[in-house]
């Protein structure tokens, strides 16, 4: 949102100030925005994870009648599965073999009606493991804390928000849930590992399979 920011203040000659907005799986930003005067001077930024909630019924409006949308920003293949240190997996089939041992053990952080639900449960299948699904935090930022504190086991988020705990020993890569990333060579993929899911958030792209998010 904040490097959007940067490039609408020179197109639109405006400043554009990015508040952060957390609750309810999105839905108490959209409310605020719904709340705004309707002048053109209050945005939503979002990502179309928020339509599960939408489907589940957890929403008293609609994304797709009571918003104009005005563009898709960016296509995300960086989101990755880690595993905490603690679990001392050094890599997904480790993980995975785990879990089949231990059916329902590995604790995630899974909200019904969300895109965690949903997208937890496209990892299991894909993986042949069950795993408790725990409802709780919501932002990626409060899964990540979350995790150092020892709630869950594992969770996944965009790259970039796991990059330093990476490199630091915190997180262990499981692996990569959407397609090859150029610029992070690095990062192997479900697919690449030989696990049947490729996960792309913040995309317009229809889903042309039924592991696809």
């Amino acid at each position: 949102a904040r490097t959007t920011a940067k490039y609408l203040e020179k197109e639109l000659g405006q400043n554009v100030v990015v508040v952060n907005t957390t609750g309810a799986n999105g839905s108490n930003a959209a409310i605020s925005v719904l709340d705004a005067a309707n002048d053109g001077y209050t945005i939503l930024f979002g990502h179309q994870g928020t339509l599960f909630t939408q489907a589940a019924g957890s929403t008293p409006f609609s994304y797709l009648t009571d918003f104009d949308t005005v563009g898709n920003i960016i296509t995300d293949g960086s989101y990755t599965l880690v595993a905490s240190k603690e679990l001392g997996f050094t890599n997904i089939q480790e993980m995975v073999s785990y879990a089949k041992d231990n059916p329902g053990q590995l604790r995630v952080p899974a909200n019904q009606g969300t895109v965690s639900a949903y997208t937890f449960s496209k990892i299991q299948k894909a993986l042949g493991i069950d795993l408790k699904e725990i409802e709780g935090s919501n932002s990626a930022a409060e899964k990540l804390a979350a995790v150092l504190g020892g709630q869950y086991d594992m969770f996944y988020a965009n790259y970039n928000l796991l990059k330093d705990y990476v490199a630091n020993g915190d997180f262990i890569v499981m692996g990569a849930m959407g397609e090859d990333v150029p610029t992070m060579p690095e990062l192997k993929t479900f697919k690449d590992q030989g696990y049947d899911m490729i996960c792309l958030l913040y995309t317009s792209d229809a889903a042309d399979d039924s592991l696809r998010v």
